[in-house]
């Protein structure tokens, strides 16, 4: 009896046949004599099955209810983005491409300034609309014809609402048609005039401030309540700013940005442009889906939204609008740190023209060899120097922040340096006082793997549609899953082994192969004997060269 008791305490009834067993033990426990005909064709019967179907329904509701108050029950993203609120964490938004362009005047120079000002759009693939949005027009002086700038995709519109006065009021922004999204950068709000700043949650201050939800579907703003937050005053004008992009789709390659929307004029002419757009664009995200909140919002809360840690830094930094993948490191030498090594080269390479020059040999009356000499000694001198200051904890807590962007092809490149210093200044905000934050290019340290799968197809299998599945699950990059050498995070080796399962499990079933062989062809210096990819500290892996080389069937 007692373990009946504690069995009927702890479980909740949810299903039909459920129900009906419960209201029948509770008639024969209270009514035995008034009620003891249960078949089926009797209209107690009928009664007692509408009284489980009401209590089914109760049920199912009722768990829903619950089950989407926990990351690992909740289903939907408007429970999900409620649930990681409650842990003070704002799902990232989707962000917009960017593109850096060259714009010419081919009929200058004029003799008069000609600005391109903030809103400038120009026309992109499929008639998307691409825009400077910059903090203040980009000039033009009078002789000057070229200038290079940075653009994004998408449209900045305009909501226009009336405050009622009401605590916790809320404006679903309209302009966001299905199948885009509300850029989470720039967004600006103003109330008669005001700007308003936005919070990840409104904090318990009386401050004009208001959150944004711009995962869900339709995107929304909220203001606060007297307590959390002030409330807007009655018919205050609300206005609110945003960005209209395609996320991910708007990711586009080089040379697709060739004319404006509409003509540039300066002095009450129209001012004829040619566009040169050399490299394909940067960034360009969809809004973070619900498996990755549950993954981010509980290590978001562990950082308290402050950089102190290595993890706290790794995390803050890749929720970034715009990053593909960031690393941070402590810097303790100069084979660690990719600013200097850079400029090493560079300085290194420029020594290295000037000591071939004639005019530089006869100006100092040195012979080549001698000044070449001299440059790889004073360069060996400025390492070591380098190298002793940053080895001294005393002297440096440089943390160096290693950032990659992505292309249309989701391959990495370098960020925008908008995106670094946007990097910067945001882990400025939070880091411990100690440290000095770097956010520098990781490009040097990404290595390209080369692989190569030789594959027989077995008599039974497609051919055709086998060496497919094995592309698609090392290279595939346009919709999700996506291929195991694409998007790979920072410090992880490539095994043989993780390429042979992953190849098994996207075979199946796996007789559809008679013969497969894996190797990784290089880079050379980075593997091991096993013929293993091992990645360095601080750098990352991602497809290189993969060949898929067909064996003939017998």
């Amino acid at each position: 009896m007692a373990v009946t008791t504690l069995n009927k305490v702890l479980y909740v009834d949810a299903d039909f046949s459920t129900a009906v067993d419960s209201v029948q033990n509770f008639l024969n426990t209270n009514y035995p004599e008034e009620f003891n005909d249960y078949v089926n064709a009797n209209i107690g019967q009928a009664l007692i099955d509408i009284i489980a179907y009401s209590e089914q329904n109760l049920m199912w509701y009722l768990n829903r209810k619950v089950n989407d108050l926990y990351f690992p029950t909740a289903v939907t993203p408007n429970s999900i983005s409620k649930v990681a609120r409650g842990l003070g964490y704002k799902a990232k938004t989707a962000s917009a491409a960017e593109a850096l362009v060259t714009v010419r005047l081919p009929k200058g120079p004029y003799n008069f300034p000609v600005s391109i000002n903030p809103g400038f759009q120009l026309k992109g693939p499929a008639n998307t609309i691409w825009e400077y949005r910059g903090a203040v027009a980009v000039l033009y002086a009078p002789g000057e014809t070229s200038k290079t700038f940075v653009i994004s995709q998408g449209q900045t519109v305009v909501n226009s609402f009336i405050s009622t006065g009401s605590n916790d009021q809320s404006f679903v922004l309209r302009s966001v048609p299905v199948g885009k999204y509300a850029a989470g950068t720039p967004f600006t709000v103003t109330v008669n005039g005001v700007a308003w700043e936005q919070y990840p949650v409104i904090p318990y201050e009386n401050i004009d401030a208001y959150e944004t939800n711009l995962s869900t579907t339709p995107p929304s703003l909220t203001f606060g309540d007297g307590v959390e937050g002030n409330v807007p005053p009655l018919g205050a004008a609300i206005q609110v700013s945003y960005v209209v992009c395609d996320g991910f789709r708007g990711r586009i390659a080089s040379n697709s940005i060739k004319q404006p929307v509409t003509q540039l004029i300066a002095s009450f002419q129209n001012i004829p442009i040619a566009i040169s757009q050399v490299s394909g664009s940067v960034g360009g995200d969809d809004p973070e889906d619900i498996r990755s909140i549950t993954v981010n919002a509980p290590v978001f809360q562990k950082t308290q939204d402050r950089a102190i840690t290595k993890t706290d830094y790794d995390f803050l930094s890749n929720q970034f609008a715009n990053v593909a993948r960031a690393d941070a490191q402590v810097i303790r030498g100069v084979s660690g740190d990719l600013t200097i090594n850079s400029i090493y080269d560079v300085f290194y390479s420029e020594m290295q023209k000037l000591v071939s020059s004639s005019a530089l040999v006869a100006v100092s009356g040195e012979p080549v060899a001698s000044i070449g000499s001299n440059v790889s000694g004073y360069m060996g001198i400025l390492y070591e120097y380098l190298d002793t200051n940053l080895t001294d904890s005393c002297r440096a807590n440089i943390v160096q922040v290693a950032v990659l962007g992505k292309d249309s092809a989701r391959k990495y490149v370098s960020p925008l340096q908008s995106t670094l210093d946007g990097i910067k200044a945001y882990l400025d905000a939070r880091k411990d006082v100690v440290h000095t934050v770097v956010a520098v290019s990781g490009l040097n340290n990404v290595i390209n793997a080369n692989v190569l799968v030789q594959v027989r197809a077995s008599v039974n299998s497609i051919e055709d549609d086998v060496v497919k599945s094995i592309s698609d699950c090392l290279v595939k990059s346009d919709v999700l899953p996506l291929g195991i050498l694409v998007e790979r995070g920072f410090n992880l080796s490539l095994y043989v082994w993780e390429i042979q399962a992953a190849i098994r499990a996207a075979v199946v079933p796996n007789d559809q192969i008679d013969y497969l062989n894996i190797k990784i062809l290089g880079p050379a210096e980075y593997l091991d004997s096993g013929g293993n990819l091992i990645c360095p500290k601080g750098y990352v892996i991602q497809a290189g060269t993969v060949t898929i080389s067909k064996i003939l069937r017998y």
